[in-house]
This record gives structure tokens, sequence and C-alpha cells, in this order.
């Protein structure tokens, strides 16, 4: 009875430009026969799996292959050559690797055994994850609403306010006066008389409407001719 030793797993990416070889991993074991001593120079017949979740998994890719020893009892084979190979996720293990070796170079496995892939070749992990986002934004999903450049598409926006002055000169007595835009709610509305400010509590505006409060103001009367000045934002 032969017997088969595992040496050495070798995990490697061989993808050329443009994906037009397959990825594959590189695998190396040693055989040896009942006695120990090295199976040279021989047909080695292999099947290998990839298990996923556990040991008994459940099977994600089979390869059979034939390969031959060499003067070191050592075989080297590329698993990977079949076509849904590229189509395991990586993402989704724990894997397992189960070989089953016939050392006559046939089908007839008598030697098996079963490793965990412990770190998942990061050059297959990211060919799997390349697959995830196509790179546009119309793939997403809950993607944000873009800014369509319209100030009033804003939520939330800040308010933008402007400054004016409105000029009038008065007829006697007038006390009411129309301004070209309606103050801001944070605006500090001002009036002046002749270049002269006055009080907050002589003057009072709904909207565009300013009423002018003479008793507030010394009892002043406007007189025709008093140049007025409203300074505000809007």
């Amino acid at each position: 009875m032969k017997k088969v030793f595992t040496i050495l797993v070798i995990v490697a990416m061989s993808i050329c430009a443009f994906g037009q070889s397959p990825q594959k991993m590189s695998y190396q074991a040693i055989i040896r026969d009942a006695n120990n001593t090295l199976i040279r120079n021989q047909n080695i017949g292999m099947r290998i799996s990839i298990l996923q979740g556990s040991v008994n998994g459940t099977t994600a890719y089979t390869e059979t292959q034939t390969s031959t020893t060499n003067m070191n009892g050592l075989i080297s084979i590329e698993i990977g050559t079949g076509a849904e190979f590229d189509k395991i996720n990586w993402a989704t293990g724990p894997y397992f690797l189960k070989t089953e070796t016939d050392p006559g170079g046939g089908t007839n496995y008598t030697i098996s055994g079963t490793s965990q892939l412990l770190s998942v070749p990061y050059a297959l992990h990211a060919k799997t994850a390349e697959n995830g986002f196509s790179g546009s934004y119309n793939d997403l999903n809950n993607k944000p609403v873009l800014f369509d450049g319209n100030y009033n598409s804003l939520v939330n926006k800040p308010l933008i306010t402007r400054e004016t002055t409105d000029e009038f000169y008065t007829v006697t007595g007038q006390t009411t006066f129309t301004l070209t835009h309606t103050p801001s709610e944070t605006s500090n509305l001002k009036m002046n008389i002749n270049g002269v400010r006055i009080s907050n509590s002589a003057y009072r505006y709904s909207g565009v409407t300013l009423t002018y409060i003479p008793a507030n103001n010394g009892s002043y009367a406007l007189m025709a001719g008093d140049r007025i000045q409203f300074d505000y934002s809007y």
C-alpha cells in the first residue's frame, strides 16, 4: 500500500491581461509507499475538490488530473483548470482542499486527505470582489439624491440675504411707506430722516409696508421734502 504526504500547498494567482488565462492555485505533494519509500518518476492519478463550510461540506469545485512524480517523489500541479473554478466566491468560506490519490495513475483513489485553506489567496479574493460593484453610480442601492445645481432644490438650505436701501422724499404728515422688498426675518431695518438714524421704536413694518410713529420720535411730524432712507436686507 502506498501513502501520500502533503508537504506544501502554495496558493498563487495566474491571470494574464484581459483575463484570457484562468486563475489557478499551485499544489505540491510528495508520494511515498507503505515502506516510506519515495515513488519516483511514476504517473499518479488525482481528484481535487474544494469544499465549502467544513471538511464534509458542499463541493464547490472538482477536477481530476494525472501527474508524474519527479526523482524526489514530488508532484506539482495547478488547481483550477476546470470551467467552474473562477465562479467560486472566496468571500463565503471557509474552504477546504480535499485530495484523493491513485498511486497507480488511474482513478482508483485509495488515499485521501482534507485540509483547510486558512488564508484565501488575496488575488483570488480580489478577483471575486471586482465583480461586486460595476463602478456605475446607477448600480448603487439606496443611492443619495444628487444636487441638480438649483439652490431651491436644497434641503435645510442656508438663508441668503441681500442688502438694499430704499429712499423716499416725503409729503407733509406722511407716515406710511412701501418698501421695494420684504425685509428678511433676520433683517435689522434702519430708518433715517435727513441722514439721522432714529430709534427702532419710531417705526414698525409688516411685509413691505412701513409705518412711521411720530410720537416715538419726539412727536416730529414729517415735512414735505424730508429725505427718508431705509437700510435693510431681504
